[in-house]
């Protein structure tokens, strides 16, 4: 089946108190999306700060969701910033559904597969899971220069677009770990796997040129890793 990929990043400058701030503290400034199509190749690369926009696609389809933690982060942020701006939502916001028409059902995994969840058998696995290490774990860049705690400060010194380009390596880490769930699900075939590994260097090249340095630098350790080789031009 066809799946957006996403992740978002965000900065808290209302937020005063210790430790992380709560949901309504965050202020989305990206959203990464990547798409694939029915057989789980990528199709799509690109980032938005248009939140309204999104929101309001998000509820105009029928979205098939994939994330890490989006349950616990993503999508309440994003939940919360429809709230405060009253923006309508009716098809996401489910009141009286059945469980299984929900996609806001933590178990309703067609229209939501949080890989956090799922790797940790909702949440019965403690400590440990993170995107990072997940990602590591089967040869990926996971974290490199930045990570969430950098967003405040990259977003002042080199704008919204360089965001943006940390933000798609989250997704691209993401997407991997999907095709890798897929395959041990049996869902996926080793050989298309390995295809997207090599596969996406054009597409992150591109979306290089037009974001910025954080995809650069995921890209040549994904190389490095021996996933892809990178190619001139």
């Amino acid at each position: 089946m066809r799946r957006t990929i996403i992740d978002i990043e965000t900065v808290t400058p209302e937020w005063k108190g210790e430790g992380f701030p709560p949901v309504p503290f965050h202020e989305v400034v990206s959203i990464g999306l990547l798409d694939t199509d029915t057989v789980g190749k990528m199709t799509k690369l690109a980032a938005t700060t248009d939140v309204v926009a999104f929101l309001k696609w998000m509820t105009s389809t029928d979205v098939a969701f994939c994330t890490f933690n989006g349950r616990g982060f993503d999508l309440p942020v994003l939940e919360h910033h429809a709230m405060r701006n009253g923006i309508r939502m009716p098809h996401w916001f489910l009141i009286g559904a059945k469980s299984w028409e929900d996609p806001r059902n933590r178990y309703n995994t067609r229209h939501h597969l949080d890989l956090r969840e799922f790797w940790t058998n909702s949440g019965a696995v403690r400590g440990g899971y993170s995107l990072d290490v997940l990602a590591k774990s089967i040869n990926l860049p996971g974290k490199l220069e930045v990570d969430g705690s950098s967003v405040a400060k990259l977003l002042k010194e080199e704008g919204e677009d360089v965001v943006s380009a940390y933000c798609l390596c989250d997704c691209l880490d993401t997407y991997f770990l999907y095709l890798r769930t897929l395959t041990v699900c049996g869902q996926c075939s080793v050989e298309l796997e390995q295809e997207a590994r090599a596969s996406c260097v054009g597409m992150v090249k591109d979306a290089t040129a037009r974001w910025g340095w954080p995809l650069r630098d995921w890209l040549k350790e994904f190389c490095r890793l021996g996933n892809a080789y990178e190619t001139e031009g």
